[in-house]
């Protein structure tokens, strides 16, 4: 048992975690774990739903390629459920089968499924290389081995990319500047010798739509669960409006400062939705009708008004997140933190929350701070991206420019995009100016849905 437990601790770079407990390590690590102790088994068979969840993306790429290695190797069965399909067929698949309502509507090799524009019709999230593609007038019908962005090969591709990128004019607009939060030489460590927050420094700015992102373990939960005072510094300051943290308990930080769980069944404590949404304004001994007048007013803005008497175990995981937010919401607060918000969601659903959540950013001015390992996300929906490393930042940039630096991406566990590989590819003057402009055609064609 030692000899395999070993074996796999070290396929999985888990050795520097075999001590630790559980609780210690972060969800990717703890990803990680769970699919060792499925392949220490060595079963012929093996079934993974949703491995990539809470993986940073060098970490799921490596993911991808041990499962692909294994399956070619042992002569296994492999059958992967997963949402983020592009991930996946970073390896080749043989079989692409797609479920709705409970049947098969597509069995077929990926680049068949792909060329049909399948995924689209039933709301599904295609490739991004497969859409810029697309939006440079090539139809699939015209292009050879899409299934991968690294073989998809066609005639008119390299001048058509070229015509499109110099026909859109980047109109970047300029992002928040009044500070928020300040995070001041902050250091922090769960074991004296080992900090995980090494005195950083950070500024988020009122308005901020932003991407906290960075290797598995690398402090992002550690930092939220500081600025809300969960966790403790041990040196550093940090203020809200210029008023120190370390002068406010966690309730009186959850006036201003939101945080929600990437699972909304570990916030929820009542059984209908008015109670759960009304519980943080009870507790704060507001009258009955600034209450109800707050509740309406939020669960509107949330679309759950509808549904306000309903009981919560009638909702979907979607509609769940929105209660969970909702509950912050109407607290009036100045940010909110999410960790994962749209893992486990297809890509309706995904869509439906960072709409709402833009929603939230435009109208009512409130910061929001992304925890995510989902680098399309950070691109589609954030003007700012903070990447954590070794406890300190990294760089702090536009989406783009740290998704288009290799340096960066290397050293934060993070993934080249697709559209960069595309633009490398069929040598395009800037791949930064290129996935730049995708960026913002999406961001326009999404305002206009």
């Amino acid at each position: 048992m030692r000899e395999a437990t070993a074996k796999w601790a070290k396929r999985l770079d888990l050795k520097p975690l075999l001590d630790h407990t559980p609780q210690g390590i972060s969800g990717g690590q703890k990803q990680r774990v769970a699919m060792a102790g499925v392949l220490i088994d060595e079963s012929n068979i093996l079934l993974f739903d949703e491995p990539l969840a809470s993986l940073d993306p060098a970490s799921g790429k490596a993911s991808i390629e041990l499962i692909d290695h294994l399956s070619r190797q042992q002569g296994l069965t492999v059958i992967i459920i997963e949402h983020r399909l592009e991930d996946v067929l970073q390896r080749p698949i043989d079989r692409l089968v797609v479920l709705q309502n409970g049947e098969i509507v597509g069995n077929d090799k990926p680049a068949a499924i792909l060329r049909d524009s399948l995924m689209q019709q039933l709301g599904l999230r295609e490739p991004l290389y497969l859409t810029a593609i697309q939006l440079a007038g090539i139809q699939l019908a015209d292009c050879k081995a899409i299934d991968s962005v690294s073989t998809v090969t066609g005639e008119n591709i390299e001048p058509a990319l070229k015509k499109w990128t110099a026909g859109v004019t980047l109109q970047q607009s300029p992002l928040p500047t009044e500070p928020l939060v300040e995070i001041k030489d902050v250091s922090f460590g769960y074991h004296p010798d080992h900090p995980v927050i090494d005195h950083l420094n950070l500024t988020i700015h009122r308005g901020d739509m932003l991407s906290l992102v960075g290797r598995n373990g690398t402090g992002k939960s550690t930092l939220s669960n500081l600025i809300t005072g969960f966790l403790t510094p041990d040196a550093g300051t940090m203020t809200l409006n210029g008023t120190d943290l370390a002068g406010l308990s966690v309730k009186e930080r959850a006036d201003h400062i939101g945080y929600i769980l990437q699972d909304p069944n570990q916030m929820i404590s009542k059984a209908m939705i008015y109670d759960e949404v009304a519980s943080g304004l009870r507790l704060r001994d507001l009258s009955d009708d600034e209450v109800t007048k707050r509740l309406d007013a939020t669960l509107k803005v949330c679309g759950l008004y509808e549904f306000r008497h309903w009981p919560i175990s009638a909702l979907s995981f979607g509609q769940k997140k929105r209660v969970t937010i909702a509950s912050i919401l109407v607290l009036n607060p100045e940010m909110i933190i999410l960790d994962e918000p749209t893992a486990g969601q297809d890509l309706r659903h995904y869509t439906e929350m960072m709409n709402f959540l833009e929603q939230v950013n435009h109208e009512q001015h409130v910061t929001i701070m992304l925890i995510t390992h989902d680098m399309h996300l950070m691109l589609e929906y954030t003007q700012r991206a903070i990447v954590l490393d070794h406890g300190g930042v990294l760089m702090d940039a536009r989406p783009e420019d740290v998704l288009t630096n290799e340096g960066v991406i290397d050293k934060a566990s993070l993934a080249k995009t697709s559209l960069f590989t595309l633009a490398e590819r069929y040598h395009l003057p800037s791949a930064l100016d290129f996935v730049a402009k995708f960026v913002q055609t999406e961001r326009e064609e999404r305002a206009h849905e």
